[in-house]
């Protein structure tokens, strides 16, 4: 077993290795882990073992087995039965996914390491109506949950549930999207411990500096924004400036396309400055079909602006900003409202490029298949007469499976 740190936000590695932990875990088929030094394994036999680890963030501890929970356990026999199973400190969740006629929930189960006790106590259920194509839950910090679903393109889009007690509240239903696979959230930084220095207070905190003064009226106002140009400013992950980075500006609403391929058109080139900042100009000339997407959006020209770059470990990082220009012979509305939105514009940050982003995930071997939700459920799946399931296709009006329309009576008629 590896451990692995997110080191990009200091413009490290994505993945960077701490420790390899050896041993065998082949006898597990799911392992998580919360925080607090717990790594819960739910093994192929069905129990459950909780194994301590001392310091995680710095692998210079060992993992130590401290207690082994039945298969009989409700509680490990509902995580076994689960479509996926995560922890965040001492709760432990389960996730049902809904099928054709009932939707699917998410349980929360408390875990107790006292002597004497028992493991788990009973279930409460946290977050109901659960979809048919929910597969995968995770716990950014305590309170929060977030559920994706699964697409064949992989483009599933998280929703979030927040809350204290009971049933937790559909927060946002689009927290972000293109998530698949299995996800392990740590605690975000503000909920972690305060640094050594900070000082402790009483109500607000007084400021430490004096307020700056108000600018007089009589001061010069900033250089007002060209419509004509496409600007924006790219940072690292740890917001330091992105500088010295090659820019390309690309327009969306048109592509030139050719037999086999299809290709934005590109407006501009540029290099990021010291502080991260970039400027491209609008073409003297606009191509035709740039000249009259802009005619039909108002006068504006929408486009994007990327950059690639790399960290020293090697990792791959990417930042894309969407911009906006607009001619000098668009309408004086148009170039207003160009003008304003640049000057609201945010850095953009770049993020890291993982193996998933625009490639083809590797397909299962016959030992993960034989141990995936589908296959277990085929097994389990029998038709009217006691014998194997029937094959079935997804109506597109319909979220309830339907009986497949090439097969009358169990057989396929003759033409």
């Amino acid at each position: 077993m590896k451990t692995f740190k997110d080191n990009t936000a200091s413009g490290g590695s994505l993945l960077t290795p701490v420790r390899d932990y050896g041993g065998d875990w082949n006898t597990y088929g799911t392992i998580w882990s919360g925080g607090g030094g717990r790594i819960f394994a739910l093994s192929h036999a069905g129990s459950l073992d909780v194994f301590s680890v001392a310091s995680p963030s710095s692998g210079s501890g060992a993992i130590t087995k401290v207690k082994t929970v039945a298969a009989t356990n409700p509680a490990v026999i509902a995580m076994e039965s689960a479509n996926d199973v995560w922890a965040q400190g001492s709760k432990i969740y389960t996730l049902r996914r809904g099928i054709a006629d009932r939707l699917g929930e998410v349980k929360e189960w408390t875990y107790n390491e006292a002597a004497g006790a028992a493991p788990f106590g009973s279930a409460s259920v946290v977050v109901t109506g659960v979809g048919t194509k929910t597969l995968t839950g995770w716990s950014p910090g305590p309170g929060t949950i977030y559920t994706v679903g699964t697409t064949p393109d992989h483009s599933g889009v998280a929703s979030s549930y927040t809350g204290t007690t009971d049933l937790m509240e559909l927060a946002n239903r689009d927290v972000g999207g293109g998530i698949h696979g299995d996800v392990h959230a740590d605690v975000a930084a503000c909920l972690a411990s305060p640094p050594a220095d900070a000082k402790p207070v009483l109500g607000s905190a007084p400021p430490e500096e004096p307020a700056p003064q108000a600018v007089s009226d009589d001061s010069p106002d900033p250089a007002p924004q060209n419509p004509a140009e496409f600007t924006g400013k790219f940072t690292l992950g740890d917001g330091s400036p992105g500088a010295g980075l090659p820019v390309r500006v690309e327009a969306i609403d048109v592509t030139s396309e050719s037999s086999d391929e299809s290709e934005l058109t590109t407006l501009g080139t540029a290099v990021t400055a010291a502080d991260g900042t970039w400027k491209v100009a609008l073409p003297a000339t606009l191509p035709d079909d740039v000249r009259q997407a802009a005619a039909a959006n108002g006068g504006a020209i929408n486009a994007v602006a990327h950059v690639d770059g790399q960290t020293g470990s090697g990792q791959v990082m990417r930042g894309t900003d969407f911009v906006v220009a607009a001619p000098a012979s668009a309408p004086a509305t148009a170039r207003a409202l160009v003008a304003s939105a640049a000057e609201d514009d945010a850095p953009s940050k770049l993020r890291p490029v993982t193996d998933a982003m625009g490639q083809e995930s590797e397909q299962p071997n016959e030992v993960q298949t034989a141990y995936s939700w589908a296959s277990r459920d085929e097994l389990n799946s029998l038709d009217t007469l006691g014998e194997r399931a029937l094959p079935e296709y997804q109506s597109d009006t319909s979220g309830i499976p339907q009986g497949d329309p090439f097969i009358v009576k169990g057989s396929t008629p003759s033409p």
